[in-house]
């Protein structure tokens, strides 16, 4: 009864996640879902939790699914699609829980980028209205775009010491890190698609205030507006602390009584 309970419990919840294409659940090793949406694949990682993963609706249509020391990839050679529904996705063998699994990636029909979600996340919509949203989770740089990504590049105070990964790598961008800039860019002119995921994987002691000068750019050259999640315009330098952005401050420092900057 109460498995009922609970299965009923969630396709309500997931009714209200109406932003989110699908809703995931895990139960005992059984990955249940909601969906919107058909899906043609989906991947994620995992900290070692997961020996294996067979069944559910991703066998039955016909999905390979592969699982890895660290990723698990679901696919289909075919193309086929799991259909807009609910059921359960794949059960998972190992010590599984969700503090284990993160990343998810799920792609719709055409290789549409999936917004998910577990079914016990509460979703606080963004007051970002830039073009490209970015987020910060230790050196982790998440981002949401309506509009492809053909390079970007942002300054640091030094705190950023390597950069890799995330969907930068994924579409064989090149990542230069220097001591004050990170830039990135593709020699083939690949794009990343518009979407959300994780932008880059940064290495040093990474907060938002050591980053600043983002400039992200479109397909064709076109220049792109950045912000943060939170709804905030990138952060800037701004050394002497009077709370204006170094690069517009008509003095960085402090006026002599003869009004000379840093006299």
């Amino acid at each position: 009864m109460s498995k009922y309970f609970s299965k009923i419990v969630f396709i309500l919840i997931s009714s209200f996640l109406f932003t989110q294409d699908v809703v995931i659940q895990l139960e005992d090793g059984i990955l249940n879902y909601v969906s919107s949406t058909e899906i043609a694949g989906f991947q994620f990682d995992h900290n070692g939790c997961i020996e294996g993963a067979s069944g559910g609706d991703a066998e039955n249509y016909g999905f390979t699914i592969s699982s890895g020391e660290s990723t698990l990839l679901a696919f289909s050679f075919t193309g086929s699609t799991i259909p807009a529904g609910e059921g359960v996705l794949t059960e998972l063998n190992g010590n599984v829980n969700e503090e284990c699994i993160l990343d998810f990636v799920f792609s719709g029909s055409g290789g549409t980028l999936l917004n998910v979600v577990w079914d016990n996340e509460e979703t606080t919509p963004s007051t970002c209205t830039s073009q490209v949203c970015l987020d910060l989770d230790g050196g982790s740089m998440s981002y949401s775009s309506v509009a492809d990504i053909a390079g970007f590049q942002f300054s640091h105070n030094g705190c950023v010491t390597g950069a890799s990964g995330g969907d930068a790598a994924a579409n064989g961008f090149t990542v230069s890190v220097s001591g004050s800039t990170v830039l990135a860019f593709s020699f083939s002119g690949a794009v990343i698609s518009a979407g959300d995921g994780t932008l880059v994987n940064l290495d040093g002691n990474i907060t938002q205030s050591c980053l600043s000068d983002f400039v992200f750019s479109g397909s064709g050259g076109t220049s792109l507006t950045v912000g943060f999640g939170d709804g905030g315009e990138p952060p800037c330098d701004d050394v002497d602390g009077d709370g204006v952005c170094d690069d517009v401050d008509d003095c960085v420092g402090e006026y002599d009584e003869c009004g000379v900057c840093n006299g």
